[in-house]
């Protein structure tokens, strides 16, 4: 019996000055596990609800896996790990590369490290533009 293939929408996202090269080197870490299905460009955003940057680098994703979510999500934490970002217990601060998991098919989940839909949707206006432009078709929002 075949494994079910999620798909699954990623926003990435740098505030580095060079964000636009962590966000590529994501992509290839993203390649070498999932099947990337669909992106966006890597567009300059305005910073939303911080003060230590006024751009982000954001790119949104779809990819698609046979791995469990749980396991789609831990391999996402490796690979932002891998390129060299922090915990994602740091709320706020400089982002070397953030891999949000933003949809996973119409899953709903909670739990102590993840919110699944993403909990920014409904109040960044920059991931509705995302979604929107990598042609989601799962959830409207």
């Amino acid at each position: 019996m075949k494994n079910k293939n999620y798909q699954v929408l990623l926003i990435l996202c740098s505030s580095l000055e060079d964000g636009n090269i962590a966000i590529q080197k994501a992509n290839i870490f993203l390649s070498k596990y999932f099947y990337v299905k669909k992106q966006t460009d890597i567009f300059l955003t305005e910073a939303f609800g911080v003060n230590y940057t006024d751009k982000f680098f954001n790119q949104a994703v779809i990819i698609e896996s046979e791995l469990s979510p749980k396991k789609i999500i831990a391999r996402i934490s490796r690979i932002e790990k891998s390129l060299g970002q922090k915990r994602k217990d740091q709320l706020w601060g400089k982002r070397i590369i953030d891999i949000d998991v933003i949809y996973i098919e119409n899953l709903v989940y909670y739990d102590s490290y993840i919110q699944i839909p993403h909990e920014g949707i409904y109040d960044r206006p920059y991931i509705k533009q995302l979604i929107k432009k990598v042609g989601w078709n799962y959830e409207k929002f």
